[in-house]
């Protein structure tokens, strides 16, 4: 697939950058109007919006490169370059917002005890690592090999009903953990153990039939009811999980299914989407706090999926009645202040590491590729996911909390060895993540791409679990899609045999 081919491509796409810049900017010129007094002084508020400059000169000049070196790839599945503009959007833009209303800084400091200078110097750690991701990134992405089996693969012929069935089995094994673990917000996956990380990934098989089927759809090839359908039901499980995350996920797939399918977009549909957007982001926010709620007051059982549905219900009709400004202010604050706890995340654990808490050792980085074994092979494995720790050790919960709290993955790195264990976390992102968009997008099963990218630039959590995640996740659904074909390539084989 060629990205960049004439003039008139170019200015479209130079067209529709400048459209989602400027709603971008005119979206934040408004929230400012909102502007209290500032929780710290000018000058550190200056030196912050100076670090989010530099992610954006990186994350153009990174897309500059892929663009001359790469031309024939997909831009906008390249993962460092969603990775840094995902950053940007979404954390270091409410981390500013927050910056400004000091009434919802001094809240947010009741949550995460952090001087207001770790909270602008965090970034610039974080910027460092995401300067080694994206060179050991280019570097691999154009030497590392990519294997003939695959693309042989991805030119298997695909059946719908085929398709339709490991979707309705991954809504199934969905169902099925929220009855043993809850649903999402409330999960408690202690039962299960080693299995739970396995669970996850049968019942996310439901998202790549939807980017295979997407896919489809979106190229002509079959009828759009299905997919109509699916995007439905998905809502409706992203509405109930008590998070904001899912029905963005939907969002993102549906895209990159779009862009994979080469779909050309128009100005216009570009506007209406992002319209659409926003006015579902002031739908949702609202309703995840709601339920979330509802589910920490032990009002509902999480593990009945029938009282999750009907608390739903009761969050939509109680926020529904919301006026337009109360809808506003209540989701920028809450998403302003959940997205700025993250941006501050490596601030606060520079302040505290290692004057408070010591250095794990770089053995914890290292000693990471060892952790794709699965626990029924390794019995004695550390605990992969660290969340909770995190939650006791750096933001003071009592030790019994089942809240499990963001470090991002280069704060993981400085938790580790400082800016040595940022470095290596920068480094193995770059090797793992050039290695799948060589075998994936450039061998064509571009559904599996789209199906992992969104845990690929989810970077809040830990870098532990995401690193066994990139390794099982990619290689579980090859698995599953090799599955998706044999009908439909036994029935191509005896055709081509009879003929």
């Amino acid at each position: 697939m060629i990205t960049d081919v004439g003039k008139n491509s170019l200015k479209k796409r130079q067209l529709l950058w400048g459209v989602f810049v400027s709603f971008g900017l005119a979206l934040f010129v408004f929230s400012l109007m909102f502007i209290e007094d500032a929780a710290i002084s000018s000058s550190i508020i200056l030196v912050y919006m100076c670090g989010i400059m530099l992610y954006v000169f990186l994350f153009t000049l990174g897309k500059k490169w892929i663009m001359s070196k790469l031309p024939e790839s997909i831009v906008w599945f390249h993962p460092p370059l969603l990775i840094n503009m995902w950053w940007v959007v979404a954390y270091l833009l409410p981390g500013l917002y927050i910056l400004t209303q000091k009434k919802t800084f001094n809240t947010l400091s009741a949550w995460i005890s952090i001087h207001p200078n770790y909270a602008v110097i965090g970034i610039f750690v974080f910027l460092l690592g995401m300067l080694v991701f994206w060179v050991v990134y280019g570097f691999s992405v154009v030497s590392l090999p990519s294997f003939g089996i695959l693309k042989r693969l991805s030119q298997r012929p695909l059946k719908l009903m085929s398709v339709i069935f490991v979707y309705v089995v991954g809504v199934v094994f969905y169902l099925v953990n929220i009855t043993i673990s809850g649903v999402a917000y409330g999960s408690d996956t202690s039962r299960l153990s080693g299995l739970a990380m396995w669970l996850g990934y049968f019942q996310d098989t439901r998202f790549l039939a939807l980017a295979i089927v997407a896919i489809q759809i979106f190229k002509g090839k079959w009828s759009k009811g299905f997919l109509i359908g699916m995007v439905v039901l998905e809502l409706l499980l992203g509405f109930s999980s008590g998070f904001m995350k899912p029905v963005f996920v939907l969002g993102l797939i549906l895209l990159l299914s779009a862009v994979g399918a080469d779909v050309k977009v128009k100005v216009r549909t570009v506007l209406w989407s992002a319209i659409i957007i926003v006015t579902a982001f002031f739908i949702v926010v609202p309703v995840a706090e709601d339920l979330r709620v509802q589910i920490n007051s032990e009002a509902i059982d999480s593990n009945s999926f029938i009282q999750v549905i009907y608390a739903t219900n009761q969050a939509i009709e109680k926020t529904w009645i919301q006026t337009p400004r109360e809808s506003l202010m209540f989701s920028l604050d809450r998403f302003a202040r959940r997205q700025s706890f993250v941006a501050y995340t490596p601030g606060l654990i520079m302040q505290l590491t290692p004057s408070v808490i010591s250095y794990q050792g770089i053995m914890r980085i290292i000693a990471i590729p060892t952790f794709i074994v699965p626990r029924v092979i390794w019995n004695n494995k550390p605990v992969v996911t660290q969340g909770k720790w995190f939650s006791v050790a750096y933001l003071g919960l009592p030790s019994s909390t089942k809240s499990s709290s963001a470090m991002t993955f280069f704060g993981e790195g400085y938790i580790a060895n400082g800016v040595l264990g940022v470095i290596l976390v920068g480094v193995f992102m770059g090797i793992v993540m050039a290695f799948w968009y060589k075998n994936l997008a450039s061998t064509g099963l571009i559904a599996i791409l789209v199906t992992v990218l969104p845990g690929f630039i989810d970077i809040e959590g830990d870098f532990t679990s995401a690193f066994v995640y990139s390794i099982q996740a990619p290689i579980f659904f090859v698995f599953v899609y090799w599955l998706i074909t044999i009908p439909s390539s036994r029935n191509h084989h005896i055709t081509r045999t009879q003929k």
